[in-house]
């Protein structure tokens, strides 16, 4: 009896998802809810809503973060490792 091995993406075993809610949308930055709701205040981070509920959406956020400036003092020491 043989079996066939198929090697599935992380990805697709555990996608992520589109959207978040405000609590998950925050741990997903690594930010405090605070530090969120501010930068949601300030227009920084625009949510979108579905009914009643506020979304957050994964590739705005992903941009988002794109945008932060890169710390060199941080690139620098990991590149010493």
């Amino acid at each position: 009896m043989t079996f066939k091995v198929c090697v599935v993406p992380d990805e697709i075993k555990h996608p992520m998802p589109a959207a978040f809610r405000e609590k998950q949308a925050s741990r997903y930055l690594g930010i405090g809810i605070h530090r969120f709701r501010d930068k949601v205040r300030t227009g920084i981070i625009k949510p979108h809503l579905e009914g009643r509920q506020r979304l957050y959406i994964r590739k705005e956020l992903d941009d988002y973060l794109e945008s932060l400036p890169v710390d060199s003092n941080v690139a620098n020491w990991s590149a010493k490792d």
